[in-house]
């Protein structure tokens, strides 16, 4: 966008500041930046504008922000309400970037809500008006207490946090979290009251034994409460889909929603080491399906260790439609269900097709982001 001074005067005769805000917020970053230098009015209403939502992508952007910070600590800290930053990626100086940050973030008092893909040394701070905070990070970064005891103190110095989806969590008391993306494996240690939503993620190629289901089912079931509202998503290798598909069909059998992806070797290949083909995942399906008292919304999707998915479970969308067929049968609470890359949902008792990308919001699941 090109904005000269006569053009950007005679904009300002006619149209209401309102108008004008509007049109900076409309505008990519860039330009909102070119905006702001363009007059003193245009300045005035787009620098808050343009430093209300802060998305830190690379390092070099990080260095510019931090240092525009630390210049001008009282005319553009106040202004920050939401900031996200990575500091996996590559930055300008892998020590001096962190630091800076680490520093900068000290001062940014009036920031809602908070995106951090990092490590821990920033959850050392106290943010008095935070009502949002989205934590990610590698498993092997919150292995050790003295990680656990981070997290659950700076949970504890924002009970405002409503609702918080840490990647990870610790055996801490969450009385607000309501949906959650997480490592199966860590689910035991969270303490909730009413969750609504939960993705557990086992590691794909491990094993059943590694992360045993059974406390893990055990611990959501304490987590929900039974009136048929729990939306869980399961992310899991060919190995330990039989044991999971059992423990969760005796422990969360009020779920709402169970959405199931599992991921084995092409099923083509002669060498494949999976000794669980689609079919024999859909006769697991039918043998744990009945014990689900209210599930509405059901999707088993597989996906190959290749990028291409896998569009149908049967031979022909006409058998993965007779095998939805069956799944209506075998629990009559049943309203959709998607095989792969298809879906259908019943209307008067008859099962029909309807976009697959439709699925998820019907179900009411959220927490789709990182590839699905």
């Amino acid at each position: 966008m090109v904005l000269t001074r006569r053009a950007s005067k005679s904009i300002v005769r006619w149209l209401p500041n309102e108008v004008i805000s509007e049109i900076i917020q409309a505008a990519p970053p860039r330009d909102q930046a070119s905006l702001c230098r363009a007059t003193k009015l245009f300045e005035g209403l787009g620098v808050p504008i343009l430093y209300r939502v802060v998305d830190l992508k690379t390092g070099a952007s990080t260095k510019a922000f931090c240092s525009t910070i630390a210049s001008y600590t009282a005319k553009f800290a106040k202004l920050v309400r939401s900031l996200t930053f990575d500091t996996y990626a590559p930055p300008v100086n892998e020590f001096t970037v962190p630091r800076a940050l680490f520093k900068c973030m000290k001062v940014l008092l009036e920031i809602r809500s908070l995106d951090i893909r990092g490590t821990l040394p920033y959850l050392s701070l106290t943010f008095p008006r935070l009502l949002h905070c989205r934590l990610h990070t590698f498993d092997r970064h919150w292995d050790s207490n003295e990680d656990l005891d981070t997290l659950s103190s700076f949970l504890a110095r924002h009970p405002t946090l409503r609702p918080s989806w840490p990647s990870t969590a610790a055996r801490i008391p969450l009385p607000d979290l309501q949906r959650i993306r997480a490592s199966a494996k860590i689910f035991p240690r969270i303490l909730a009251d009413d969750l609504k939503e939960a993705r557990l993620e086992w590691e794909f190629g491990g094993k059943a034994d590694m992360w045993p289901p059974e406390p893990i089912f055990l611990a959501l079931k304490a987590t929900t409460r039974r009136d048929n509202s729990l939306v869980c998503s399961i992310y899991c290798g060919h190995f330990e889909f039989p044991p999971i598909m059992d423990s969760a069909s005796m422990h969360i059998p009020h779920a709402k929603t169970l959405r199931v992806v599992t991921v084995l070797e092409d099923p083509d290949d002669p060498d494949s080491e999976d000794p669980h083909r689609p079919d024999d995942k859909i006769q697991h399906v039918k043998k744990w399906l009945p014990r689900f008292i209210g599930l509405e919304f059901f999707a088993l999707e597989l996906y190959f260790d290749e990028e291409d998915g896998c569009n149908t479970f049967g031979a022909t969308e006409a058998e993965d439609q007779l095998t939805v067929h069956d799944f209506g049968d075998l629990c009559s609470t049943l309203r959709a269900c998607r095989l792969g890359e298809n879906a259908w949902r019943r209307v008067n008792g008859t099962w029909e097709r309807f976009p697959a990308d439709d699925f998820l919001a019907l179900a009411g699941i959220t927490l789709v982001d990182w590839s699905g």
